[in-house]
């Protein structure tokens, strides 16, 4: 701040966004900080005048400020280098048929809301044409327009490309629109806003809060690189069409940068196929409740860059075609697609695209919540790509899916109806087997096949089901009887004793069928037909027996990979379940020691202790093996560890050596001290040496110690805060306060990460913002048998004196209390949450259910404090407006000005003073300047206020605690205590489980790695996706993937879900990792829960 001039700001605003934002990483223009600048030029009355003599000059070549009663009698030009200034309540009159044109000059309107700036033709009739920014050279300023009301502009001929508001600078030049903000347009000749900048103008003019009214055309049209300017608090009515019209030909009708297309409350109309393409990879995003009418050549073309279309459950996308139009032409992904790319909640309808609605040819793509129906072709077109599609429609379209050119995919959960054919699959390049279990057909005795042939899935079976159509080369069986969430699946499972088996024709690993309902009861006496893929099968010799089990063998002769599936075949319908076996050579000569068997990755054979993995605890390594040989051999083994990754280096942390005598069996034990907490890999590699010299060292056995830990995403509260922070989407971007919702929808999710990252960063004490009462429930060794109960924290108070009353003051400690309670139940939170994980790596069951009990008891006391939050911010609103405290509004001007004082000074001493009272150290503050710094130079902003932010945070504490109370139930009436019994029987409904390892390139030239899910037992309705998928790393370099698993129905307790993830370059496997999902016998929902993982 320094010496910058201070505006009026009143003492409860500065504590409140103390308390709900400096105390979270400090809003950029938080409290003291967010001070105007006092106005830099002289306002002066225009003198009288009319329409005859006119006060307004024809030529502005200067900065020019007028005010009061103005009269235009002919066109103003404002040249470049002048500013044209406005002052509140200033009231122009077009005379005639005028226009204000801005030649890359600058125009400063700012009203208020009680005292706008008015521009008008001097009668009801008179029609003016246009506020015209013209940018045609390269010395621009800022232009801004807030609280302005428009009225008669747009000319007389609405068949012109026209608008009351004009931008246009096609011809290179770049930052020439003007912010706008709070400005009405009404009854304009053409269309209320005119838009078109060049595609290489990476900052397109800002727009928001605009009211646009009896246009006689649109109320809007741009040019496609100008849309993501447009930001939210619109309304449009009464318009020649309520659409905004988005045009693609010549100069600025392509995106070379990323942008994002808000949703508005009348819908979008695409007047091309518009192409998004650049070296940049630039992406679009299509925000929820966005509505695209598309014309009948109309579309986006994906070319080197992104396309994200993501609704939610309560705001989806609709993309449709424009009144009058047939079909449009389809969402084409061409190559190099940027791997943001996904669509979720979105309905595409009435395509008509020479493939298909959507026309796929990139690397992955995930489907999720997807409607395509009416397309005149495909409803999903795919070649030469991996496509995974859950919980989506397929209706009355030409093709349901099509699959071509060696495409592949994995899909579950889906309906598939009424389409001309179901899908098709044509492996015109390469044998590939599309996994299409657990689907709806249309009807419930499956698909439609009559093509009996042996396919590239080593199947031919038929199927006479009155549902869609198939062809070959994929699995349909089992399938789903009903529609999703109209009858639940079955739980069963299909258990493999062994996923990975020597392919001699002789080893056999034995096939455990579990079949039980979907309430998890066991199916008895039932007669089971199991599939598969690979191999050779020996069916069940029995029906099931009490339990709902029996079991069978398979084997093979040669290598490849084995999906089984089971068949009911008592009931006449397909299980629920599959497995997943691969068949190999082996790993060679392995010194007569060590048994073959078990896969390269997660060996069977060696043993870790000690577990759960922790800083300073013990763990010990064993390989038991026993020397089979005639002779005596010398052993060494070799214990390397290295973080869960696949094809990463190993550090070596133990040798051992021994001389085995025939038929001597040897441990080679191995203790190890971590030196940190975490998730590692673990390998033996064993060298033998035989009397006569001769050397061989077998491949290393590989296991992870501990867990990569699957993490339920909680979407709220992420387990690292400080990694997820992002603290710009505080301070609001494009089109002013309501352009939070860009980003998140809520600020509240920033508030709640900024609270925890602070905690971290500054840590609890008596010179802390916070003081922490009992922290021994803080510092006490990690407990795992032993519930935390939250720990109590204090906020500083306010007190009532001065210009602050009573009741500001409990309005605003009411605020504070409440977030410090939220940060003590967000401790307990992450308390339980990782006590589950650490009782799972110990394998106590009991604690496992304890603490995800107190976990599930947590987050439903946090949903009643959200709520009870919200209820303290609209009291704060309602007290300090109803007191006259004034709003304090932040514009982007001030920003600026606070950032180059920031840079240059850092916080002044009455910054500085104000954060020490309230108890932060000087480190705290100094790491607070630099958060804020940064922050701000990420930062576009725009117009903010107080009020505005506080009911922002108001309504979205309201809305998650309403979603968390619906998630895990209203709070019990003990709701200060947590049970430590375990919950109700049952089964347990896990969400969305995540993991991240590393993926290394363990040779010396660049190569991609190629990540493989293999799904060893896995429910029928869970899937998996992986990001990335295939990524191209350098010599040594390595690169973090996240696997993301969509947990489907309910599972009944104490059943497990495993999958591993193979990388290879080429045909070359180079690693693996095992995860094991153990469901506990556990009450609660949605948990962090620990997973046995080998490497």
């Amino acid at each position: 701040m320094g010496d910058q001039p201070h505006a009026t700001t009143s003492p409860v605003s500065r504590l409140i966004l103390s308390l709900t934002a400096a105390l979270l990483v400090l809003l950029g223009h938080a409290m003291s900080q967010t001070l105007m600048p006092a106005r830099p030029w002289h306002v002066a009355a225009a003198p009288a005048a009319d329409c005859v003599s006119g006060n307004v000059p024809s030529l502005i070549e200067s900065d020019t400020t007028l005010s009061g009663a103005l009269f235009v009698t002919a066109d103003v030009t404002v040249r470049a280098g002048a500013t044209l200034t406005l002052t509140a309540g200033t009231d122009v009159t077009m005379c005639g048929p005028y226009e204000l044109i801005f030649n890359d000059g600058a125009l400063h309107a700012e009203g208020t809301a009680a005292d706008p700036i008015i521009i008008a033709g001097e009668t009801p009739a008179t029609r003016w044409e246009r506020i015209f920014f013209n940018g045609f050279g390269s010395s621009l300023r800022p232009s801004l327009l807030r609280y302005v009301i428009l009225d008669g502009g747009g000319g007389s001929d609405p068949s012109l490309d026209l608008g009351a508001l004009h931008v246009e600078a096609a011809n290179g030049t770049t930052g020439v629109g003007p912010v706008v903000d709070q400005v009405t347009i009404r009854d304009s000749g053409a269309y209320g806003v005119y838009v078109r900048v060049n595609h290489t103008d990476g900052t397109p003019p800002l727009f928001s809060g605009l009211t646009i009214t009896n246009s006689a055309r649109a109320p809007m049209v741009f040019w496609a690189s100008a849309v993501g300017g447009l930001g939210s608090g619109n309304a449009f009515g009464g318009n020649g069409e309520d659409v905004i019209e988005v045009r693609v030909t010549s100069l600025g009708g392509s995106l070379d940068y990323d942008a994002t297309w808000y949703a508005q409350p009348v819908p979008y109309r695409l007047l091309g196929l518009l192409n998004v393409a650049d070296a940049r990879s630039p992406v679009l995003t299509i925000s929820p409740g966005t509505s695209i009418e598309m014309a009948d050549t109309g579309g986006f073309w994906i070319n080197s860059a992104g396309l994200v279309i993501n609704g939610t459950p309560t705001e989806p996308i609709t993309i449709t075609r424009a009144p009058g139009v047939t079909t449009w032409d389809r969402l084409y992904y061409e190559r190099n697609i940027n791997p943001a790319s996904s669509l979720g909640f979105v309905t595409v309808e009435h395509a008509g695209g020479i493939n298909g609605a959507i026309d796929f040819r990139g690397d992955a793509l995930t489907l999720d919540h997807v409607t395509v129906r009416h397309a005149t072709n495909a409803g999903l077109y795919t070649q030469g790509s991996f496509v995974q599609v859950k919980d989506s429609l397929f209706e009355q379209n030409g093709e349901g899916l099509r699959f071509q050119y060696g495409a592949g995919g994995v899909l579950r959960r889906n309906v598939i109806q009424d389409n001309g054919v179901g899908i098709t699959v044509l492996t015109n390049t390469g044998d590939v087997c599309v996994d299409a279990l657990g689907n709806y057909w249309g009807a419930g005795n499956g698909p439609s096949d009559a093509d009996a042939a042996l396919d590239v899935c080593n199947l031919a079976t038929t199927n006479a089901g009155s549902g869609d159509s198939v062809t070959g080369d994929m699995l349909y069986r089992p399938w789903l009887s009903s529609p999703p969430g109209g009858g639940a699946i079955d739980t069963s499972q299909i258990t493999a004793a062994d996923f990975w088996v020597i392919a001699d024709g002789v080893q056999t690993t034995t096939l455990t069928i579990r079949a039980r309902d979907a309430q998890g009861a066991p199916l008895a006496g039932k007669e089971i037909a199991l599939e598969t893929t690979h191999g050779i099968l020996q069916q069940p010799a029995t029906p099931t027996d009490a339990n709902g089990v029996t079991t069978a063998v398979i084997r093979a002769t040669e290598s490849g990979r084995a999906l089984v599936t089971a068949f009911n075949v008592t009931d006449g319908l397909p299980l629920g379940a599959l497995a997943s076996i691969t068949f190999w050579q082996g790993q060679g000569n392995i010194g007569g020691l060590i048994p073959p068997g078990g896969s390269p990755y997660a060996s069977p054979r060696l043993v870790i202790e000690g577990r759960p993995f922790e800083t300073g605890l013990p763990m010990t390594f064993r390989l038991p093996m026993q020397n089979t040989n005639a002779v005596p051999v010398d052993v060494q083994v070799v214990y390397s560890v290295s973080a869960l990754n696949i094809g990463a280096e190993f550090t070596p942390v133990y040798t051992t050596s021994v001389t085995l005598q025939p038929g001597e069996s040897w441990d080679a034990p191995a203790t190890w001290v971590p030196p940190v907490t975490g998730h590692h890999c673990v390998s033996a590699e064993v060298t033998v040496t035989l009397p006569d010299g001769q050397q061989f060292v077998m491949s290393p056995d590989v296991v992870v110690i501990g867990s990569g830990r699957f993490r339920i995403n909680l979407n709220f509260m992420p387990p690292d805060p400080c990694a997820d922070l992002d603290a710009t989407k505080l301070v609001p971007d494009y089109g002013g306060l309501n352009e939070v919702r860009k980003h998140i929808r809520t600020a509240m999710v920033q508030l709640y990460l900024s609270a925890k990252c602070v905690e971290q960063k500054v840590s609890f004490g008596p010179s802390s913002s916070l003081a922490l009462q009992g922290s021994a429930a803080l510092t006490a060794a990690r407990d795992y048998q032993t519930v935390a109960p939250p720990p109590a924290l204090t906020m500083p108070q306010l007190a009532a004196g001065g210009a602050v009353s009573q009741a500001e003051a409990d309005a605003a400690n009411a605020v504070g209390d409440t977030v410090a309670g939220l940060v003590a139940l967000d401790i307990a939170i992450e308390t339980a949450r990782d006590r589950a994980a650490q009782a799972g790596e110990a394998d106590d069951a009991v604690w496992v259910s304890r603490q995800t009990t107190a976990y599930r008891e947590y987050q439903r006391l946090k949903g009643a404090a959200l709520k009870q939050l919200a209820t303290h911010l609209e009291a704060l609103l309602v007290v300090t407006q109803g007191a006259g405290q004034p709003d304090d509004v932040f514009t982007p001007a001030d920003y600026e000005a606070y950032l180059a004082e920031l840079l240059a000074n850092g916080y002044d001493a009455e910054t500085i003073a104000f954060h020490k009272a309230f108890g932060r150290t000087d480190a705290a503050i100094a790491r607070q300047l630099q958060d804020e710094i940064a922050s701000l130079t990420n930062g576009t902003f725009f117009v903010t206020s107080f009020y505005g932010i506080v009911a922002e945070a108001r309504d979205a504490a309201a809305a998650e605690g309403a979603r968390l109370q619906s998630r895990y139930g209203l709070p019990s009436a003990q709701s200060g205590t947590v049970s430590a019994q375990a919950g109700d029987a049952g089964g347990l409904y896990l969400g969305t489980l995540t993991s991240q390892f590393l993926v290394g390139n363990p040779t010396e030239s660049q190569q991609t790695i190629d990540l493989i899910v293999h799904p060893v037992e896995l429910p029928l309705d869970w899937t998996y996706a992986l990001s990335p998928s295939a990524p191209v790393l350098g010599p040594g370099e390595a690169v973090t993937v996240t696997l993301t698993i969509n947990a489907g129905a309910i599972r009944p307790q104490d059943s497990q879900a495993r999958l591993a993830v193979e990388g290879y370059i080429g045909s070359e496997l180079i690693g693996g990792i095992l995860f094991q999902q153990s469901i506990p016998s556990a009450g609660s929902n949605t948990i962090y829960l620990p997973l046995v993982i080998r490497n």
